[in-house]
This record gives structure tokens, C-alpha cells and sequence, in this order.
């Protein structure tokens, strides 16, 4: 029998059971009640009656999690106290559940805990493995039944067509195709259901959302997911996901943070500077003083080419030298801000050169020389600063998207809330890091870097906003300010925004 010809779920088994190998027919009815899952758990999201707070809860999304890491992965790296945990919820959550489209999207989710939370990957009791294929033959499940047996059992009640999206996956696995490697709804239900999205009433609730908005999204289309993040919390014990959904959530926003704040790591940290209660830039990864001062010898060294010609034919230069002239001024040593600064100047006079406002640097000495020296010092902070090499590739590494320009109004909103309570460089540097972020060219490595440092120090100022709101009586001035930042939802959704833009939530 061919997956063409399979109509009932007689056809199904008698299919099944005429694959040759007892593992791979395991393998292949765990992919696809993995897919229903989702698929059953997007629609039930639906169905769901938000006005009389009927809302799905975070345990099968958090199920799902545990279920995209075993399969796609390893079942090895999924905390095993955490599976039992949750097997425990779902069987407990057999008692309420009324509703047949329910109790199959948790029976799918305990045949998926049982696969996970066994020795090997695919590894299903025989009572497993029934109810299993009771569920991608889309039979109904009697809500009153509750032992593995009563469900095995209960699963024969009622014999109905396959649906056609679980032919589909059949044909596909016939034709050599992996499962786990195409997108969810094999066939056109478009009519049915447009968008096929999670509901935006359950994204709103909490941020943390975001995290099982993505990983829905990434399996409905068949895209890559976020294994740093998704590994991360699966491997957190039982006690991380025990709770309210509120409290589990804010676990989880905090290690989302945590990725943040690893992405954008720029050899500094904020601080708040005890007698002016202010939020200051403090530099982590300073070069010794020998090399830092003779990193800034150079650089002076450049602009004092320009010294008394400014005002001639190298006035377009004014802004070059202005930036490289604040870095040695006021960037305390933070080598990346050196290098920078460096940076930047040279990319600006390659656009004055291309728009033939200045001569290009091979035809005029001091502008060649100019850009020969800041090029000099920004390869050498390179080869003697092992945290500006950090920095670089991690900033390098992030692909970056539109996210912080199409949402620029809540950025600047946060940027000057933020800079409302800061002083020195960061206030200064976080205003020029927002005009280079959202108003140039997001291909442009100005406003990449600009991105990189604007999103890291956002994250770090709110979180130092954070913990000292926590010990009032140390910081009873910033105290106010702080409180009202964090509760701003605006700052809240900058926060998301930054999230997106770092492909973290």
C-alpha cells in the first residue's frame, strides 16, 4: 500500500506497520505527531474564548520547546527533571480538559514527553506508540478517559479520514523527504486559515512571548532556529519552570537579556556613579597605558595634519577630525571607541572623496597620510587588545535587520529617557549612537556599529536602572527616575525591538 492510498486509519496502521524497520516506523510517527501538535496547538490558541480568559497557557508551548530541541537536536540536552515535570502537568491537566481539539493537542504533547524523556531519541511504549498513531489518524480521544490504557483504548472510538495533511507528510517520507526539514501544512488550507499565526491576544500578554512565537514560526516555515537560546532554556532544571506563567516568563526574559547582553559586549560596562546618582560608561578592556597613549599620540598626530587648514580646501574634513579629535578627548581609554572612532573618519572621507568634495587620499599627501594613520592605529588596538577582537567578531556576527529604524520612534524615546539620567560619555555617546543607528543607511557599518553599541548600552543602562531600583536606600534620587523608565511601555517595547534586531526574541 502506497501513503496515496491510505483513506481510514485501518489503512494507516496496516501502512505503518509495513515499513521494515520498528525504529524507523517509531522515528517517523513521532515527526508527525510533533507536526500535529503544532498544528492542533496554533488552531486550539484560536479557538479559545479570550474574553471569558479561557487562554492557553505557557506549559504545551513550553512542551513544544523541550520537543523541537530532542528531535531537531538531541534528547540528551533536554533536562530530564524538567520532562518529568511537565509530563506531570499534562496529565494532570487530563481532569479539566472538556474540549476533544484540547485533549489531543496534550495527548500529542505526552506521546512527545515520553519520546524525549526516553534513553534514545524515538524510544515509545507500545502504549505510546498507539496512541500515537491514534492521533495522526485523527481519531477522537474520550475526554474521560485518563490511564495510559483507557487512552489506548478510548483512541478506536471513532474512525475517521485521515486528514490530508498527514498524507502528505507520507508521500513526502515515501519520496525520500525529511520530515522535520519542510514546513508545517503540507498542503493549501490558506482558505482556512490565512495567516496561520499564533494570536496576537496570547503574543500581547507577556515580551517573553516572543521566544515560542518564533520557535512556531520558525517550524510553520521551515526556517532555522535560535539553538543557542532554545538549548539554554531547555536545559534549565524543573525549579526555572515552575511557577505562574508570569514568573516562568520573567525567568526567561532574563536569560533572554543575558544573550543580549553576550551579543553586544563592547569592553564596557554602565555603572551608576554614587555622589551624582548618574548612569556613567566605565571601560573594561583599557589598553595598557604605554599603548593607549600610543594609540592617542597617533591620532593626535593626524589631526593635527589639519591643524590650521580647515578652513581652506579641507574644511569638508571639519567632521573627521572632530571624531577622532572627541575619542582621544573623552573615550577613557575604551580601546573599541578609538577604533571607532578611527573608523569612522576613514569611511568619511571616502564619501567626501567619492562625492569629489575632497581630493582622494592617493592624490593629496595629507589626506593620504591622515587616513594611512588612523588605519595604523585602528589594526594595531586590533592585534594588542584580545577584548576589541571579542568585541569585533561578535559584532560581526550579528546579520542585523531594519527592526531598530521601523520602530526609531520608541527608540528615541527610550535613548532620552536614558539619557536623562546618564552623564559623560555614555550620555553623549548614546545620542550619537541612536543618530547613526536610525537615521543612516542600515547597510552602512556606521549605522551597524552605531546599532551594536546603541542596542548593548540600552540593555546594560536598563538593567543597572533595574537592580538599583531594587536597593532604594542606596540610590533614593535615581530611585524615581528609574522606576518610572522601567515601567514605561514604550521603553518595554525598545527593549522588544532590540530583541528582534539581535534575532534573540
Amino acid at each position: 500500500m502506497e501513503a496515496e492510498d491510505i483513506q481510514s486509519a485501518d489503512d494507516l496502521e496496516a501502512w505503518l506497520n509495513g515499513l521494515p524497520d520498528d525504529a524507523e516506523r517509531v522515528k517517523l510517527v513521532t515527526q508527525i505527531v510533533y507536526r500535529q501538535a503544532w498544528t492542533n496547538l496554533a488552531r486550539l490558541s484560536h479557538q479559545l474564548d479570550y474574553v471569558k480568559g479561557a487562554r492557553p497557557t505557557l506549559m504545551p508551548f513550553s512542551i513544544m520547546l523541550f520537543a523541537t530541541v530532542a528531535l531537531y537536536q538531541s534528547a540528551k540536552i533536554v533536562n530530564h527533571k524538567s520532562l518529568e515535570l511537565a509530563t506531570t502537568q499534562v496529565l494532570s491537566s487530563l481532569d479539566r480538559i472538556s474540549n476533544a481539539d484540547e485533549l489531543n493537542v496534550y495527548l500529542a504533547l505526552y506521546c512527545i514527553l515520553k519520546s524525549a524523556s526516553a534513553d534514545t531519541q524515538y524510544a515509545l511504549s507500545d502504549t505510546d506508540f498507539a496512541v500515537s498513531k491514534a492521533l495522526i489518524a485523527g481519531r477522537n480521544i474520550n475526554p474521560a478517559a485518563h490511564s495510559e490504557k483507557e487512552l489506548f483504548l478510548s483512541s478506536y472510538t471513532d474512525h475517521r479520514n485521515i486528514p490530508e495533511e498527514i498524507r502528505a507528510d507520507l508521500r513526502r517520507f515515501e519520496s525520500g523527504d525529511i520530515l522535520l526539514s519542510r514546513p508545517l501544512w503540507a498542503f493549501d488550507n490558506t482558505h482556512l486559515w490565512p495567516d496561520k499565526a499564533l494570536p496576537s491576544e496570547l503574543l500581547s500578554r507577556f515580551p517573553a512571548w516572543s521566544v515560542f512565537k518564533d520557535l512556531y514560526e520558525n517550524a510553520l516555515n521551515a526556517r532555522p532556529q535560535n539553538w543557542p537560546l532554545l538549548t539554554a532554556l531547555a536545559q534549565k532544571d524543573e525549579a526555572f519552570w515552575t511557577g505562574t506563567d508570569t514568573e516562568v516568563l520573567d525567568r526567561i526574559a532574563e536569560v533572554m537579556e543575558g544573550f543580549a547582553l553576550s551579543a553586544t559586549y563592547n569592553g564596557e560596562r554602565i555603572e551608576v556613579n554614587p555622589p551624582t546618582q548618574k548612569l556613567m560608561l566605565v571601560g573594561e578592556g583599557a589598553l595598557p597605558d604605554d599603548l593607549g597613549h600610543y594609540a592617542r599620540r597617533k591620532m593626535r598626530r593626524a589631526i593635527d595634519l589639519f591643524a590650521k587648514k580647515l578652513s581652506n580646501q579641507y574644511n569638508p574634513l571639519t567632521d573627521a577630525v572632530i571624531t577622532v579629535r572627541t575619542a582621544i578627548e573623552d573615550g577613557e581609554n575604551i580601546p573599541m571607541e578609538l577604533f571607532d572612532a578611527c573608523g569612522s573618519a576613514t569611511r568619511m572621507v571616502a564619501t567626501l572623496a567619492r562625492s569629489e568634495s575632497i581630493p582622494r587620499p592617493e592624490d593629496d599627501p595629507l589626506i593620504g597620510e591622515f587616513v594611512q594613520i588612523l588605519r595604523e592605529v585602528a589594526a594595531y588596538i586590533i592585534a594588542n587588545d584580545p577584548k576589541s577582537q571579542e568585541t569585533l567578531a561578535r559584532r560581526n556576527a550579528i546579520e542585523g535587520n531594519n527592526a531598530l529604524q521601523v520602530n526609531a520612534r520608541v527608540i528615541n524615546i527610550t535613548v532620552g529617557q536614558i539619557v536623562n539620567v546618564s552623564e559623560g560619555a555614555l550620555a553623549r555617546e548614546l545620542t550619537l549612537n541612536a543618530k547613526d543607528a536610525l537615521e543612516k543607511n542600515p547597510e552602512s557599518e556606521d549605522a551597524r556599529d552605531g546599532a551594536y553599541k546603541l542596542s548593548g548600552r540600552i540593555i546594560r543602562a536598563l538593567r543597572v536602572l533595574r537592580e538599583s531600583a531594587a536597593t532604594f536606600k542606596e540610590f533614593k534620587e535615581l530611585y524615581p527616575a528609574a522606576i518610572e523608565i522601567l515601567n514605561n511601555p514604550q521603553v518595554q517595547q525598545a527593549v522588544q525591538v532590540i530583541l528582534k534586531y539581535l534575532s534573540i526574541g
